[in-house]
């Protein structure tokens, strides 16, 4: 099982150093959504594929391993997360 949005999504999570991410476009030609206002998920507004996902501790940030060329990601060895039961509740408002 996945969260909603990775499940739906198809994201494959490689979660990196963000000082070791290197984007060839400009992130300012992404588009963000924020959840909870923690964490963000830059998305291409073109054509609407998740590509990074921000907010984790440790400076890190999940790329989406479908996003990177060269990559096939039927080759790669995935832990599977239950991201649902392990999501944190919502803080009280």
């Amino acid at each position: 099982m996945y969260c909603s949005t990775c499940g739906r999504h198809g994201f494959v999570h490689w979660k990196v150093p963000l000082g070791s991410l290197r984007l060839l476009e400009h992130k300012r030609n992404l588009t963000a959504y924020l959840w909870r206002d923690v964490t963000g998920h830059e998305f291409c507004p073109t054509c609407g594929t998740g590509m990074l996902r921000t907010g984790y501790p440790g400076d890190k940030v999940s790329v989406n391993a479908r996003c990177i060329e060269g990559v096939d990601v039927f080759e790669l060895q995935i832990r599977r997360v239950d991201g649902r039961k392990k999501m944190p509740p919502r803080p009280a408002q």
